[in-house]
């Protein structure tokens, strides 16, 4: 048994945010031209807005289409198989990993594993930022390849 989720898989289409970024685009096109052509000087601020609103729009597009604008800066996922144990829960968050031979005993808390090495250390496998069927999943797989491989939890 193997466990691989990409944690920033691509979600369904929103037709609302889909509208909303489209006018917040439009809005930040128009913005400018409006100010001109109302006979105003145009300051900073109006260029910080319209960039602003373009930003938003672009991005609030890219997530009504159903992609997180957060692969941008990097990924999120979970890989389990019968080698390794690797989490990285968030894009900003550290890469947890741990090989099955490093693995002597294993003691499951709320929402994290105690993993006690062969070298008399502990490892702390932390998966509380991860959504709850995700984390139930990635519990039942850790369980099933520890008994798999006579690893005690407790």
């Amino acid at each position: 048994m193997e466990l691989k989720i990409d944690l920033l898989r691509k979600k369904e289409k929103s037709k609302t945010a889909i509208l909303l970024a489209s006018v917040s685009i439009l809005f930040s096109i128009i913005w400018i031209p409006i100010k001109y052509l109302d006979h105003k000087i145009l300051s900073a601020s109006d260029w910080v807005f319209s960039f602003y609103f373009a930003v938003y729009g672009v991005l609030a597009l890219l997530m009504g289409f159903g992609y997180h604008f957060e692969r941008i800066w990097g990924t999120s996922f979970i890989d389990i198989d019968h080698i390794h144990i690797v989490v990285k829960s968030g894009v900003w968050s550290k890469k947890q990993a741990i090989l099955w031979n490093d693995i002597q005993s294993m003691d499951y808390k709320t929402n994290w594993f105690e993993i006690k090495k062969y070298d008399g250390s502990t490892f702390k496998l932390k998966l509380s930022d991860l959504e709850y069927i995700v984390l139930i999943e990635t519990r039942n797989t850790i369980n099933f390849i520890a008994a798999d491989k006579r690893i005690a939890i407790t």
